[in-house]
């Protein structure tokens, strides 16, 4: 679960199993959402222990940045991130943190890339969104 939730997010779910923060309920949040460009391309030729490393390095990062401004890591779908702010903790600035690590995130990745290019691996980059709205959120399935 720390993969998934800041230290004070996980405080507040333990704490509290039966809060309504485990139950479905209408809030505003803020979704990011990023994929990597040419990922699909690059894993067509090369090898799977290779592209095994760049996932951990690159989810590895953008985990660090999620979890520093208390986002939630919502999943991981190939080489796609999404993450949210704003639940279960309250966030009255979860736009802009989400805004914030996303530039610190794009950062992050512009370092990673000039390793990956230092090591022959050419033409990734990435795209992201955050949208801010409301959501119905909690444990449902």
């Amino acid at each position: 679960m720390s993969n998934y939730f800041s230290p004070r997010a996980m405080e507040a779910i333990l704490s509290s199993p039966t809060a309504d923060i485990l139950g479905g309920k209408r809030k505003e949040v803020s979704v990011f959402f990023s994929d990597m460009r040419n990922f699909t391309t690059i894993s067509e030729q090369s090898d799977p222990e290779l592209l095994c490393s760049l996932l951990q390095e690159y989810f590895t990062a953008m985990s660090e940045e999620l979890h520093a401004s208390e986002g939630v890591l919502e999943k991981f779908v190939g080489d796609a991130i999404m993450a949210f702010w704003g639940a279960p903790l309250d966030m009255e600035d979860h736009a802009e943190r989400a805004v914030r690590t996303a530039l610190r995130m794009y950062d992050r990745f512009r370092t990673l890339r000039n390793s990956w290019e230092a090591r022959g691996i050419h033409g990734v980059d990435i795209g992201m969104a955050v949208n801010t709205g409301p959501v119905l959120v909690g444990n449902m399935g």
